[in-house]
């Protein structure tokens, strides 16, 4: 999953090739890429690109797509252009543009403003899953795998309260946890999204 010349790995078992909605946001994140990375003081390239396939990622955002990108942190972080980060999603939407997600923040932010509504404990349940995919894509170990998340939905009489966690596979340590509030009609609540990155990443992941 190394990028070289910002090429974007893509395993036939993820994405569907013949699809016209991949291969534009492929070459569009690539050109984004290699015009942000000429801004760098040094020279430095992705230590990952790649795409997130995740189920419940494309169910609730269908056409947009997701991409991780990780930078190397160790011995110590490169220095990046503001548009960057260690470790970030760049969403591309239907059209030729991207939209940098590069921290916990940023993520917050965009779930509060794009997330749909989500009516019915299944349908919340793929919307927190996909939240807990791309809040694992902007932890401090994103580089890392994740395990299979833990997900609970709990109704009270003014709001839905869902929570997922998943935590990183060895040798980082720690989890991601993801806390979500709805209106009884499946509206997200913005001020309601709390994410929580108790990750700590081990030593650089060979691939």
């Amino acid at each position: 999953m190394i990028v070289l010349g910002l090429s974007i790995l893509m395993s036939p078992g993820n994405v569907a090739r013949s699809d016209p909605l991949d291969e534009r946001s492929s070459q569009t994140i690539n050109s984004w890429l290699a015009t942000t990375l000429e801004q760098a003081p040094t020279k430095v390239r992705p230590q990952k690109v790649e795409p997130i396939t995740y189920v419940h990622l494309q169910d609730v955002f269908p056409d947009d797509r997701f991409y991780a990108i990780s930078f190397a942190t160790w011995p110590r972080p490169p220095s990046l252009p503001k548009e960057l980060s260690p470790q970030m999603v760049v969403r591309v939407p239907g059209r030729d543009s991207v939209q940098p997600i590069r921290n916990v923040d940023d993520l917050t932010n965009f779930l509060g403003a794009a997330l749909p509504e989500a009516r019915g404990d299944e349908r919340i349940r793929a919307v927190v899953l996909a939240s807990l995919r791309l809040a694992e894509a902007v932890a401090k170990a994103g580089a890392y795998e994740f395990g299979n998340p833990d997900v609970s939905v709990a109704r009270g009489d003014l709001r839905i309260e869902a929570t997922a966690s998943a935590s990183v596979a060895e040798p980082a340590r720690g989890a991601v946890t993801i806390r979500m509030q709805f209106a009884p009609d499946g509206a997200v609540l913005p001020d309601g999204i709390r994410i929580e990155d108790r990750t700590n990443p081990g030593p650089p992941p060979r691939r």
